[in-house]
């Protein structure tokens, strides 16, 4: 998915995809449909040089998280790949940033993942503003169609809740059982050059599926 969103009014809004979906009306050309999902030709990415911890595991992940204070950037490395199965609603503080380098140099961009079912969301962001989470991949525990393993257990990416000035750019969402970006009660929320894709439980999603 390809889209830029800004929400200034109180809402829900959910963001799932079986296919991969594109502002075709305002953008002529490949290039645009390319560049808006953000990746290598999307340019405004946060360098490894501007952060204030760097991570690569788990566990310096939530140390970082939970030391970071406003105007501070954590910095995922660009070919890490963190398992965090049963561990849900990880929260950023206000102020900071969350990044990778997706499409920077080649790069992929950090990978945070989780095998586990769950009604929960990857990451909860309830009462928070001023936040930016850049240049990452989230994938979640169910990519597939069939509904069997996945019972009324929805996972989201990430669920934003009564918060304010949270920009979420360059990302990759998959997986994901019920979306990808959950926004709820929020404002000044901005969302783009994002590819979101494969978020397609059957009974949950509302795009055909890919096949």
């Amino acid at each position: 998915m390809a889209i830029r969103f800004k929400l200034s009014l109180f809402l829900v809004l959910v963001f799932f995809s079986g296919g991969v979906f594109s502002q075709s009306l305002l953008y002529s050309s490949e290039f645009d449909l390319k560049r808006k999902g953000g990746g290598e030709l999307y340019g405004s990415w946060v360098s490894v040089n501007q952060a204030n911890y760097i991570v690569s595991t788990r566990e310096e992940l939530q140390n970082a998280l939970a030391q970071a204070s406003a105007g501070q950037i954590v910095y995922v490395s660009d070919n890490a790949e963190i398992d965090l199965t049963g561990y849900w609603d990880l929260d950023i503080p206000s102020g900071v940033t969350l990044a990778s380098g997706r499409g920077q140099d080649g790069a992929s961009g950090g990978l945070l993942f989780t095998d586990e079912m769950s009604k929960r969301g990857f990451f909860n962001l309830g009462d928070r503003s001023d936040i930016r989470i850049t240049g990452l991949r989230f994938k979640g525990p169910f990519a597939g169609i069939e509904t069997d393993d996945c019972g009324n257990r929805d996972a989201d990416g990430i669920r934003v809740t009564s918060s304010s000035s949270v920009e979420i750019d360059n990302k990759e969402f998959f997986a994901w059982p019920f979306s990808g970006i959950k926004i709820n009660s929020s404002r000044a929320i901005d969302i783009h050059h994002n590819h979101i894709h494969h978020n397609r439980r059957s009974e949950r999603t509302k795009s055909p599926p890919l096949k």
